[in-house]
């Protein structure tokens, strides 16, 4: 099976960049959730979001990621910004760092 190194990191890696006034946190949007969703797409799914703790802070560790590779270039990076929640098509998926559904239940696009 594949996977996209970094993806799972991806958000609070570009929030760093927003705290630190390299990017805006409306390019942030237009970069993970509006170009993305044009580009593959994607209707609009209200029954679909995420929530993020803006103010956590963390640090990136190959040991506590899910990515099948088991490591990440942002490996003792601290970051600001963890996702806490994902919710698809009315599913809640992930949870305070728990996958909570089987494999198999996303969707190719």
């Amino acid at each position: 099976a594949f996977g996209v190194t970094g993806l799972e990191t991806s958000f609070s890696v570009i929030y760093k960049g927003v705290q630190e006034g390299k990017i805006t946190e409306a390019r942030l949007i237009e970069a993970m959730y509006t170009l993305p969703k044009k580009i593959f797409r994607i209707p609009e799914q209200p029954d679909t979001f995420i929530e993020v703790d803006e103010k956590e802070y963390w640090t990136i560790t190959n040991e506590n990621l899910f990515t099948k590779s088991h490591w990440s270039p942002f490996h003792g990076i601290e970051v600001q910004g963890k996702l806490k929640r994902v919710v698809m098509r009315g599913t809640n998926v992930f949870e305070n760092d728990t996958i909570l559904v089987q494999k198999g239940f996303g969707k190719l696009i």
